[in-house]
């Protein structure tokens, strides 16, 4: 019965018009308006996103169709749909979820839920194990792209959860973890220096 976050994101480039009464219209192939876009884009990057926990890779069809919204989208003049406006908006946590470099924070994705969390209630020190296996494997994200957008999208929804998990954890669980931690997300450090109080 335990939920956990997947995204907690704020989109500030969120604008459209509406007309109250008028139907919300929506088409795979073409941008309609804004408001349609923006809601079957984050349909299709939560649907995603779940897919991910449950089988590795598991979400790169909806994923794929959120980044045909965006493509959509591009030509609409509205911000948050384009590469160029800015390195924190919508095309680009969509196009890092495809792009390969990237590949390592989806397997992550999998490995934490349902190889971590998932095996917790019944083992407590495998799952913790599993999720510390794959938060470390992030560094291979961080080396490649440092202080990526994506990771920070990550750990805005995982930092909390992860400061639980780990502060029953082991002394060298704990140790290895901060190291890493303090080098893939150190707007954070301080948080995570619980996990060591704790």
């Amino acid at each position: 019965s335990y939920n956990t976050v997947l995204i907690n994101y704020i989109d500030n480039d969120v604008h459209f018009k509406y007309a109250e009464t008028t139907p919300l219209e929506f088409s795979e192939t073409t941008y309609l308006s804004n408001l349609t876009s923006l809601l079957s884009y984050y349909a299709y990057l939560v649907i995603g996103l779940d897919y991910d926990s449950f089988a590795l890779n598991g979400g790169s069809p909806y994923f794929q169709k959120a980044f045909a919204i965006t493509s959509n989208a591009q030509s609409s003049g509205e911000k948050g749909w384009k590469a160029f406006d800015g390195d924190k908006n919508r095309y680009w946590i969509i196009n890092n979820m495809l792009d390969a470099p990237f590949v390592t924070l989806r397997q992550t994705m999998y490995n934490y839920h349902r190889k971590g969390l998932d095996i917790m209630y019944q083992n407590a020190d495998a799952g913790r194990a599993a999720i510390l296996e794959s938060i470390l494997a992030l560094t291979k994200v961080h080396n490649i792209k440092q202080l990526s957008y994506s990771l920070q999208v990550f750990f805005n929804a995982k930092a909390d959860e992860i400061v639980n998990i780990f502060s029953a954890g082991k002394p060298e669980e704990k140790t290895s973890l901060i190291e890493t931690l303090s080098l893939i997300d150190p707007s954070r450090s301080n948080k995570y220096q619980k996990i060591i109080s704790n």
